[in-house]
């Protein structure tokens, strides 16, 4: 069961199997670009504060933000930025806290937390938020529209942490195959590009593993 799942796709790859849909809560969501921003322009930490605190200037302080950014040092730069940008009259309007997998649990716990009154919950976290938890009090949804994965690199032979735009690429479009080949030939699968796949990888990804 799945709410993202391309359904059409693994029905047709499954000859037609059918399926069934199940009815959840929605809620209703808007969806805003910032148009301001080039396409030039890269900086999307900064990006991404300064459109915090142009939204807490003009929306209720009952609703929180959550933000999220690829990882440990982006978040807690942007919790310091955040301090350092307010006025200080809005200081204590404010309660910027950081999510992602290090986290203490005395920490992660104050995100569940209420925040002090006439103040707002901003919490920036990696996508460690985006499916496993569910925030009480979270409003609006700023997203960098980066996002931190593990990546192969045929060339060099190596898995590596990169920034990537994010998009819903497959992820065996990105992973080593290496160990996946040896599982086929040893169940006697040797001809790699006759195998129907869902989201086949490129040709060439499968002669680089089988070379290697």
């Amino acid at each position: 069961m799945s709410a993202t799942i391309q359904s059409d796709k693994f029905s047709a790859y499954f000859n037609q199997a059918p399926v069934f849909y199940v009815k959840g809560r929605s809620h209703q969501v808007e969806m805003y670009c910032a148009n301001e921003v080039s396409a030039g322009d890269d900086d999307y930490l900064y990006n991404s504060v300064a459109t915090v605190l142009k939204l807490h200037r003009t929306e209720p302080l009952e609703n929180g933000f959550l933000v999220f950014l690829t990882g440990q040092e982006e978040i807690d730069l942007a919790c310091k930025i955040v301090f350092q940008e307010v006025t200080p009259e809005m200081k204590h309007s404010i309660t910027a806290l950081p999510l992602y997998s290090s986290v203490t649990p005395f920490q992660q716990a104050k995100i569940f937390q209420p925040v002090p009154r006439n103040s707002r919950k901003v919490i920036f976290a990696t996508n460690i938020a985006e499916t496993s938890i569910t925030i009480p009090g979270i409003r609006i949804v700023v997203d960098s529209g980066k996002v931190k994965q593990k990546s192969f690199t045929s060339q060099n032979r190596v898995d590596v942490l990169k920034k990537f735009v994010d998009t819903q690429s497959p992820e065996i479009w990105r992973t080593n195959l290496s160990s996946v080949v040896l599982d086929l030939v040893k169940m006697g699968l040797r001809k790699m590009k006759k195998i129907q796949l869902i989201d086949p990888p490129d040709p060439s990804t499968w002669k680089q593993q089988w070379m290697n």
